[in-house]
């Protein structure tokens, strides 16, 4: 077993390495008009510059730099002329910054054995640094089963989604929890507390259609939470499971 983390960088290096798409040859060769091919003509401007910082979406994290995207946007009348200039120059050189070259190359884990290269796949994850929150309706178990059944292959009598998993997101995809949230809270505001009611779990991909976030259900947990955790006097007043239970329904079908 490999425990170094340089030799599992390593490994799994050498692993990515050989997936890549191998080009068609019957495509041949891509024919040019010159021997030393240009970019002549460019419309970069300033203005150019300071609307694309300006379109930037904030709420997205930030890249190697460690720069995040709201100070970007919120100084782009100050940083569009030496980013103009930087670019100007790079396309008149034909040379990338360096910086400009450095991604997050994060292996991601996606079933089966985690000792095996194979069971990752390489993804650019830039480190979040900043707290995460998301509001998004709960589906039940059922609803959510039915969901991934879509497209799926597996037998409507096999249960996707267990008994003790519940479901959060929209049958139409658009927001979810994803990649490096999995352990992460799913909480409902019940008389002013906030309850946990699940646990990132699983999912297939991001956001796709029929394919909504999973969390594991604590409720279904609650007499083992209590056996190795028990409760503290400061805690908020506690939720029997079956008002936990009937709290959810609810939700559900508000």
């Amino acid at each position: 077993m490999v425990v170094d983390d340089e030799e599992k960088a390593n490994i799994l290096n050498t692993f990515f390495s050989t997936v890549f798409t191998v080009e068609n040859e019957m495509l041949g060769e891509i024919p040019r008009n010159n021997e030393n091919p240009i970019l002549r003509v460019t419309n970069l401007t300033q203005e150019e510059v300071r609307n694309r910082l300006n379109k930037i979406k904030i709420d997205k994290s930030p890249g190697p730099d460690g720069i995040h995207p709201r100070v970007l946007r919120e100084l782009s009348n100050v940083i569009d002329k030496p980013l103009f200039l930087i670019f100007s120059d790079s396309i008149a050189t034909g040379s990338v910054p360096q910086d400009w070259r450095i991604a997050n190359v994060v292996p991601i884990f996606k079933k089966g054995s985690k000792s095996e290269p194979g069971n990752y796949r390489p993804n650019f994850l830039p480190y979040p640094k900043t707290l995460q929150q998301l509001m998004l309706p709960l589906i039940g178990r059922e609803s959510c089963d039915q969901m991934y059944h879509i497209g799926s292959g597996t037998s409507a009598n096999v249960a996707i989604v267990k008994n003790d998993q519940i479901c959060a997101g929209y049958q139409a995809g658009r927001r979810d929890a994803c990649t490096g949230d999995s352990g992460g809270p799913l909480v409902c505001k019940v008389n002013g507390y906030w309850y946990q009611v699940g646990i990132v779990s699983w999912g297939e991909d991001c956001a796709l259609p029929n394919r909504p976030g999973v969390y594991t259900y604590v409720p279904a947990y609650e007499s083992w939470i209590h056996y190795y955790i028990g409760l503290s006097s400061s805690s908020p007043p506690s939720l029997e499971v079956s008002v936990l239970l009937l709290v959810v329904s609810l939700i559900l079908h508000s």
